[in-house]
Protein backbone atom coordinates (compact mmCIF):
# COMPACT_ATOMS: atom_id res chain seq x y z
CA UNK A 1 0.00 0.00 0.00
CA UNK A 2 2.26 2.23 1.03
CA UNK A 3 4.88 1.74 -2.06
CA UNK A 4 1.74 2.36 -4.02
CA UNK A 5 1.32 5.80 -2.65
CA UNK A 6 4.70 6.43 -2.97
CA UNK A 7 5.19 5.64 -6.72
CA UNK A 8 2.20 7.85 -7.49
CA UNK A 9 3.74 10.90 -5.12
CA UNK A 10 6.85 10.07 -7.31
CA UNK A 11 5.03 9.86 -10.69
CA UNK A 12 3.42 12.95 -10.70
CA UNK A 13 6.78 14.52 -8.70
CA UNK A 14 8.05 13.80 -12.01
CA UNK A 15 5.79 14.77 -14.25
CA UNK A 16 5.27 18.31 -12.56
CA UNK A 17 9.22 18.59 -12.98
CA UNK A 18 9.12 17.74 -16.99
CA UNK A 19 6.23 20.11 -17.30
CA UNK A 20 8.04 22.91 -15.16
CA UNK A 21 11.44 22.47 -17.50
CA UNK A 22 9.45 22.20 -20.73
CA UNK A 23 7.95 25.40 -19.87
CA UNK A 24 11.21 27.30 -18.77
CA UNK A 25 12.62 26.09 -22.06
CA UNK A 26 9.58 27.87 -24.29
CA UNK A 27 9.84 30.80 -22.02
CA UNK A 28 13.79 31.21 -22.93
CA UNK A 29 13.32 30.71 -26.68
CA UNK A 30 10.47 33.20 -27.30
CA UNK A 31 12.55 35.65 -25.16
CA UNK A 32 15.64 35.28 -27.08
CA UNK A 33 13.65 35.94 -30.40
CA UNK A 34 11.94 39.09 -28.43
CA UNK A 35 14.82 40.69 -27.82
CA UNK A 36 16.46 40.08 -31.29
CA UNK A 37 13.59 41.39 -32.92
CA UNK A 38 13.18 44.23 -30.67
CA UNK A 39 16.88 45.52 -30.73
CA UNK A 40 17.25 44.88 -34.53
CA UNK A 41 13.95 47.22 -34.75
CA UNK A 42 15.27 49.74 -32.26
CA UNK A 43 18.84 49.95 -34.29
CA UNK A 44 17.16 50.34 -37.79
CA UNK A 45 14.67 52.80 -36.34
CA UNK A 46 17.56 55.05 -34.66
CA UNK A 47 19.71 55.15 -38.20
CA UNK A 48 16.94 55.89 -40.39
CA UNK A 49 15.83 58.52 -37.86
CA UNK A 50 19.66 59.48 -37.80
CA UNK A 51 19.68 59.39 -41.70
CA UNK A 52 20.11 62.36 -43.97
CA UNK A 53 17.96 60.28 -46.76
CA UNK A 54 17.42 57.05 -48.00
CA UNK A 55 19.49 55.85 -51.04
CA UNK A 56 16.33 54.21 -53.00
CA UNK A 57 18.55 53.39 -55.73
CA UNK A 58 20.90 50.84 -53.47
CA UNK A 59 17.88 49.98 -51.35
CA UNK A 60 15.31 46.65 -52.45
CA UNK A 61 11.85 47.22 -51.32
CA UNK A 62 8.81 44.88 -51.54
CA UNK A 63 11.21 41.84 -51.24
CA UNK A 64 12.18 39.19 -48.97
CA UNK A 65 15.03 39.31 -48.32
CA UNK A 66 14.80 43.73 -48.34
CA UNK A 67 17.95 46.03 -48.05
CA UNK A 68 17.62 48.87 -47.01
CA UNK A 69 20.60 51.59 -47.53
CA UNK A 70 20.61 54.91 -45.47
CA UNK A 71 22.85 58.29 -46.65
CA UNK A 72 24.30 59.80 -43.25
CA UNK A 73 26.01 63.16 -43.11
CA UNK A 74 29.19 61.35 -41.45
CA UNK A 75 31.69 59.68 -44.06
CA UNK A 76 32.04 56.98 -41.74
CA UNK A 77 28.41 55.37 -41.37
CA UNK A 78 28.12 56.44 -45.41
CA UNK A 79 26.20 54.46 -46.12
CA UNK A 80 24.01 52.82 -43.92
CA UNK A 81 22.96 49.41 -45.07
CA UNK A 82 20.41 46.80 -43.45
CA UNK A 83 20.40 43.35 -44.69
CA UNK A 84 19.77 39.31 -44.50
CA UNK A 85 22.84 37.77 -44.99
CA UNK A 86 22.28 33.82 -44.30
CA UNK A 87 19.47 34.16 -42.11
CA UNK A 88 21.18 37.31 -39.64
CA UNK A 89 20.21 40.87 -39.99
CA UNK A 90 23.65 42.33 -40.22
CA UNK A 91 24.69 46.59 -40.55
CA UNK A 92 27.26 47.64 -42.80
CA UNK A 93 28.56 51.27 -42.03
CA UNK A 94 30.98 53.15 -44.43
CA UNK A 95 33.68 50.98 -45.61
CA UNK A 96 33.46 49.01 -42.70
CA UNK A 97 32.72 44.94 -42.23
CA UNK A 98 28.88 43.76 -41.72
CA UNK A 99 27.83 43.51 -38.54
CA UNK A 100 25.38 41.14 -37.09
CA UNK A 101 22.41 42.59 -35.24
CA UNK A 102 20.61 39.43 -34.51
CA UNK A 103 22.33 36.29 -32.40
CA UNK A 104 23.34 32.92 -33.41
CA UNK A 105 20.42 31.43 -31.53
CA UNK A 106 17.52 33.04 -34.16
CA UNK A 107 17.02 33.34 -37.55
CA UNK A 108 15.73 36.58 -39.91
CA UNK A 109 13.02 34.49 -41.68
CA UNK A 110 11.63 37.79 -43.17
CA UNK A 111 12.88 41.49 -43.60
CA UNK A 112 10.62 43.31 -45.73
CA UNK A 113 11.05 47.31 -46.60
CA UNK A 114 8.84 49.23 -48.03
CA UNK A 115 9.20 52.96 -49.08
CA UNK A 116 6.07 54.64 -47.59
CA UNK A 117 7.64 58.32 -48.81
CA UNK A 118 5.79 61.37 -49.63
CA UNK A 119 7.29 62.41 -52.67
CA UNK A 120 8.74 65.55 -51.79
CA UNK A 121 8.12 66.50 -48.34
CA UNK A 122 8.11 63.10 -45.96
CA UNK A 123 11.23 60.43 -47.03
CA UNK A 124 9.93 56.83 -44.43
CA UNK A 125 10.05 53.33 -45.04
CA UNK A 126 7.92 50.84 -43.24
CA UNK A 127 9.67 47.31 -41.74
CA UNK A 128 8.44 44.17 -40.97
CA UNK A 129 11.15 41.70 -39.60
CA UNK A 130 9.96 38.48 -38.46
CA UNK A 131 12.04 36.68 -36.01
CA UNK A 132 11.95 32.60 -35.27
CA UNK A 133 14.52 30.86 -32.84
CA UNK A 134 16.89 28.17 -33.93
CA UNK A 135 15.53 24.93 -32.96
CA UNK A 136 18.12 21.81 -34.36
CA UNK A 137 16.42 19.33 -32.63
CA UNK A 138 13.10 20.14 -33.58
CA UNK A 139 11.42 20.27 -30.17
CA UNK A 140 8.05 21.79 -29.89
CA UNK A 141 8.99 23.02 -26.36
CA UNK A 142 11.88 25.61 -28.28
CA UNK A 143 9.54 26.91 -30.94
CA UNK A 144 9.31 30.70 -30.54
CA UNK A 145 8.86 33.10 -33.51
CA UNK A 146 7.67 37.01 -33.17
CA UNK A 147 7.09 39.60 -35.99
CA UNK A 148 7.41 42.94 -35.48
CA UNK A 149 6.55 46.44 -37.80
CA UNK A 150 7.18 49.70 -37.80
CA UNK A 151 6.83 52.88 -39.82
CA UNK A 152 10.21 55.16 -39.95
CA UNK A 153 10.51 58.54 -41.23
CA UNK A 154 13.97 60.60 -42.05
CA UNK A 155 13.77 63.32 -39.74
CA UNK A 156 16.33 65.44 -41.84
CA UNK A 157 13.52 65.41 -44.41
CA UNK A 158 10.66 64.74 -42.83
CA UNK A 159 8.63 68.08 -44.25
CA UNK A 160 8.37 69.81 -41.06
CA UNK A 161 12.01 70.83 -40.12
CA UNK A 162 14.10 73.64 -42.16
Amino acid sequence: MYIAVISVVLLTATLFASEMLKSQAKASALAEVVRNARFALSRIEIETREASDINTGTSTFGANPSTLSLATATGSTNPTIFTVTNGTLTIQQGVGSAVALTSSKVTVSEFTVDDVSTIGTTRAVRLHIKVIAKNLNNLVEQKAETTVESTIRVQAKDGFGS
